[in-house]
């Protein structure tokens, strides 16, 4: 008897073992799958945000860094730059001591072009600006963890690159003291498909080069930078997904395995109750019945009556049910548990996405929520929700002067002042830094735009304070959606863009 009691107990449990084994497996697998999903999509955004980014940063100074990179690619050879140089300010200190011997009073971009520098002059230049972007580059790689930020240019020759910006500061082999510059190298379509596609069609694409390197898996994004409508070179983003994907790996192992282990507790305790409450008792009132078969002995008849018609066997069944609840309700707590933890890291992620919408210097919204905003707009009037609404450009002037001369601290002024007649005039609910020194403000009642850009006029002109950083202009443009020539709002944009430009060449004149 004993041992028939052991035989259902055991092909029980084996085959409840069974089950949980399949449905944690499938539960891993499904997981890890879908979280690296997640996060392969989320690197492949970030990387291409990166590269919009820095974009927008050399077109605040495009015809700088325009004459930069010619320059350097004709006298590559001849221009030397320490391996071991650390920030750009020393390089800048040089350049503006040797332009202020060569021409006192003067302003460089204003009252003398690169065009008419010396050669020495332009070398310094060119040595500043190297820096100074190599610099930028590095910290958008330290800032976002990225193995590799980087601008190249085609040479014109069959698949041949020129790595203008390359972080890995490549040694030169006959003074290993001094960076290798504008190195040359070999990447094949068979190599590197999207990125002579992306030249070649000459727009950004939704598309990505997979590699694996010494970095490990890596994706590759590019955009082509345009410089006064010419074609220049690719902004080229690399990021690594293997790191994220064994995190990914370790904390589905760590959720299964706790899994596991509650319910490996829960088979242990049911084991043992089931054994206890159920096939013992059943195993005693079979024993019952089978005396009273054998000896029909009236007593024990009446023990299985009792025992029949009593509620004692269903309330053992109830209890054993009601203390599976309770085990079951430990699970949940546990699972309750990690869900708890799953949410605050969703919440830290939507607090790290508001940081990533929101510009930390001036308190505006970022380049990132205006590119979402646009989409959002867009959509908005497919779905014919919204007929009409406005695109202000402003242009914060001479920004690299202020930079320059007075040091980034107070350029960062120059910006929080700007940004601060901004909100006043226009609100901070549609109001977005876009770039180094510009704003965009979308405005949805057209009838009060002009009363705003007013405002912001009068804001700015009405400013007493003296220094230069503190007295600020800015240029500003605006354009209305019009159906019959604006498909969405990059071509709003565009147009408020052109006519800011003409109010800042204006402004430039009578200056």
């Amino acid at each position: 008897m004993r041992k028939n009691e052991n035989k259902v107990l055991s092909v029980f449990l084996r085959l409840l073992i069974f089950f949980i084994l399949i449905g944690l497996l499938i539960s891993g697998f499904g997981i890890y799958f879908e979280q690296t999903s997640i996060h392969n999509a989320r690197a492949r955004e970030t990387i291409k945000n990166v590269a919009e980014q820095i974009e927008y940063e050399i077109k605040a100074d495009e015809d700088d860094f325009s004459d930069f990179v010619f320059y350097l690619m004709e006298n590559r050879e001849r221009i030397n730059i320490p391996a071991d140089f650390g920030t750009w300010d020393n390089a800048k200190e040089e350049f503006d001591k040797a332009f202020e011997a060569s021409y006192p009073d003067k302003i460089f971009g204003v009252d003398v072009s690169f065009s008419e520098l010396s050669t020495e002059l332009k070398d310094l230049y060119t040595i500043y600006n190297y820096e100074y972007y190599t610099n930028l580059f590095d910290s958008y790689e330290a800032s976002f963890d990225l193995p590799y930020v980087y601008f190249v240019v085609p040479t014109g020759n069959p698949e041949e690159l020129a790595y203008i910006i390359d972080a890995e500061r490549l040694l030169r082999e006959d003074d290993p003291n001094y960076i290798l510059l504008v190195d040359l190298c070999l990447d094949t379509h068979e190599d590197c498909p999207i990125l002579w596609k992306v030249w070649e069609v000459g727009s950004e694409l939704n598309e990505w080069d997979e590699f694996n390197n010494d970095y490990g898996k890596t994706y590759s994004y590019y955009l082509p930078l345009y410089i006064h409508s010419q074609k220049t070179g690719l902004i080229c983003v690399d990021i690594g997904v293997d790191r994220v994907n064994n995190e990914v790996l370790n904390s589905t192992i760590r959720i299964v395995g706790l899994m596991a282990t509650v319910m490996l507790i829960n088979v242990v305790i049911f084991a043992f109750v089931f054994n206890k409450r159920v096939v013992t008792r059943i195993t005693k009132l079979r024993g019952l019945i089978k005396s009273y078969a054998e000896s029909k002995d009236q007593s024990l008849a009446d023990k299985i009556i009792s025992q029949v018609k009593s509620k004692d066997e269903i309330s053992s069944l109830a209890l054993y049910f009601a203390d599976m609840i309770k085990q079951i309700s430990q699970h949940i707590k546990s699972i309750s548990t990690i869900t708890n933890e799953l949410e605050v890291e969703r919440i830290k992620a939507e607090t790290m996405n508001e940081l990533a919408n929101t510009d930390l210097l001036t308190g505006l919204k970022s380049r990132i929520a205006y590119t979402n905003r646009e989409v959002e707009i867009d959509q908005l009037v497919i779905d014919g929700k919204i007929n009409s609404y406005a695109v202000v450009l402003i242009d914060l002037n001479y920004l690299k002067q202020i930079n320059d001369e007075f040091g980034h601290d107070k350029g960062d002024l120059a910006l929080i002042n700007t940004a601060d007649y901004i909100k006043k005039a226009f609100g901070i609910e549609d109001s977005y830094r876009v770039g180094g020194d510009e704003f965009a403000v979308i405005v949805n009642d057209i009838n009060t735009i002009e009363e705003k850009i007013n405002t912001f006029n009068d804001l700015m002109n009405s400013d007493t304070r003296t220094n230069k950083w503190e007295h600020i202009s800015a240029a500003s443009g605006y354009a209305i959606y019009d159906k019959s020539i604006d498909n969405s709002v990059a071509d709003v944009l565009k147009r408020a863009d052109e006519i800011m430009y003409t109010n800042k060449k204006i402004m430039k004149i009578e200056r």
